[in-house]
């Protein structure tokens, strides 16, 4: 009998071979997939390979005296999305914030924090300028970028699982799809989380509350679309639904 992890190796390039352009080999490699995995009680989906996983590690992302406001919205897209866990230590002035992740998930997403900063703010200015608002407005609209980027987000990762169980057709379900890469993520959360606990054991979770006070649903409205059209680009981490 051959390694099981062989068989799986196998059945993957098979699987990669179902893209072909020639339609006659794609079905040619489908069908020989689908005997291997009938043969050995495997699941196509099992034989998926996951990217391979650097290390976990820790890095200061940024020094601030006073935490920009935009700053809570985009931590949000941060730890939702992109595989890492951002925490706080204080300073005689301000305070250190760090990212804890995979080393290509916090390269990732001290490029992505930055250009939200950025982005948001400058979004914010235009739109106050515009239509002749005052800071009371900032809150709503920064809130509606925030759901805007994240629902983005949240169909580009769906679009992706779609597109695979296209491109094996009549191999893998996208419903089998989105409950293997849901799993891998919520195995990679707990192996973050305890590696957080190896670094910091008494670090307790603090809670970000907010107010409505003053909300404008017509301002998040308008934030709302305006985060669906940041383009923000780089690998997307989270839950499918």
């Amino acid at each position: 009998m051959k390694n099981i992890d062989q068989v799986k190796s196998r059945i993957h390039k098979l699987l990669n071979m179902t893209k072909s352009e020639n339609e006659n080999e794609a079905k040619i490699a489908l069908v020989q997939a689908q005997k291997l995995a009938m043969t050995y009680q495997l699941d196509l989906e099992d034989a998926i390979e996951e990217p391979k996983e650097d290390e976990f590690d820790q890095k200061n992302a940024f020094d601030w005296e006073r935490e920009p406001v935009i700053w809570k919205h985009v931590v949000h897209i941060l730890q939702g999305y992109y595989n890492v866990t951002v925490i706080y230590f204080p300073k005689y002035r301000g305070k250190r914030v760090s990212f804890i992740g995979r080393k290509s998930a916090i390269e990732n997403a001290e490029v992505v924090s930055n250009y939200l900063l950025r982005t948001f703010d400058q979004l914010w200015k235009n739109y106050k300028t515009e239509n002749n608002l005052s800071n009371r407005d900032k809150y709503s609209y920064l809130s509606g970028l925030e759901r805007g980027v994240k629902d983005k987000l949240r169909e580009s990762r769906t679009d992706t699982v779609k597109e695979r169980a296209k491109e094996l057709t009549g191999a893998v379900s996208e419903e089998k799809l989105i409950e293997k890469y849901n799993l891998a993520l919520k195995r990679e959360d707990e192996k973050r989380d305890d590696f957080l606990s190896s670094l910091y054991p008494r670090l307790g979770k603090s809670s970000n509350r907010s107010s409505n006070f003053g909300f404008s649903s017509n301002v998040a409205s308008d934030g709302f679309q305006a985060g669906r059209n940041i383009n923000i680009g780089g690998k997307v981490a989270g839950y499918l639904g």
